[in-house]
């Protein structure tokens, strides 16, 4: 079956392998393919350490330190570490608790495409153009078990090594490819729903409950006193976008605070609060009145994001 990671089997095989297994489960167990998806990211910090010759922990040697080696190097861009952030807490999550959302795996799923792409482009090949991600369709492959089967024996084998490799972006110095990393992480198109999962996670370091797959308004969420919750899709009374939904309403307590829109990190952040989530702000429903905390010159709600 192809697969969007087959482009890393020039080089790493084993990261293509797990990439295609992880496509393999995204359907029929969503809790396997985010497993699979932080262990795509965990080898390819790995990989990466092993291409800059860079040791790894002596004490402690976890997936986190390693991460936190590559960031005091400078080799890793704010957008690439806070993917390998959510992928590692996914992943952890994945194992602790479980998920069955097949939302949830085809976002990160998408986002890790996005991060082996922009791996080719910094340690693989620099003319690389990436191809766009195509969403797997749900197999109906009769032996989708043996298939998996095959994939994790695969995997188990691949994995077992783990060696330098000579790509073109060899003979580049580490200074050069730090500079060609920002520059590739820069360039890429993140859409909504990614830019929302690594907001998500952005703000649970920040104290916040966030989850705009579940805590949602249309599926019952609602402020709770001593609760800080970023609440998705709240309704207002704007008309300007999406029936007047805005993507984030922050509740310290049962008080409305602020109000966020996620874009795509290549729309314009200042146009959209300028516009739309200022229409929000001066249009909430009189029912929620009650959870305002002011007015400022027109607008209920103090902090716009």
């Amino acid at each position: 079956m192809k697969s969007n990671f087959d482009f890393l089997n020039r080089y790493w095989p084993a990261l293509a392998q797990i990439g295609a297994t992880a496509e393999t489960y995204v359907y029929s167990d969503p809790n396997a393919c985010i497993y699979k998806l932080g262990m795509f990211a965990e080898r390819l910090v790995q990989e990466i350490l092993v291409f800059e010759h860079i040791a790894e922990p002596t004490v402690d040697n976890t997936h986190a330190n390693r991460i936190r080696i590559l960031k005091r190097a400078g080799l890793l861009p704010h957008e690439i570490d806070n993917t390998l952030y959510v992928l590692r807490k996914t992943r952890n999550f994945a194992v602790h608790t479980g998920t069955d959302s097949v939302d949830e795996a085809k976002t990160l799923l998408s986002l890790t495409y996005n991060l082996a792409v922009w791996f080719m482009e910094t340690y693989g090949d620099w003319g690389y153009i990436a191809p766009a991600f195509v969403m797997p369709d749900e197999s109906t492959h009769e032996d989708l078990e043996s298939v998996i089967a095959e994939q994790e024996k695969k995997i188990e084998e691949l994995t077992k090594q783990l060696a330098v490799v000579t790509t073109a972006a060899s003979g580049k110095t580490q200074k050069e490819r730090a500079k060609r990393s920002e520059s590739v992480s820069a360039m890429m198109n993140w859409d909504e729903a990614q830019t929302r999962c690594l907001i998500d996670e952005q703000l649970h370091l920040s104290g916040w409950e966030a989850d705009t797959q579940n805590l949602r308004y249309g599926k019952g969420t609602r402020p709770v006193k001593g609760r800080n919750i970023a609440i998705s899709e709240w309704p207002t009374n704007s008309a300007f976008y999406k029936n007047g939904y805005v993507d984030y309403a922050f509740f310290v307590g049962e008080k409305l605070v602020a109000l966020m829109e996620a874009k795509k990190m290549s729309e314009d952040v200042a146009a959209t609060i300028d516009v739309q989530v200022k229409d929000y702000a001066s249009h909430i429903k009189p029912e929620d009145r009650p959870y305002t905390v002011g007015s400022w010159n027109g607008y209920q709600i103090p902090f716009l994001l």
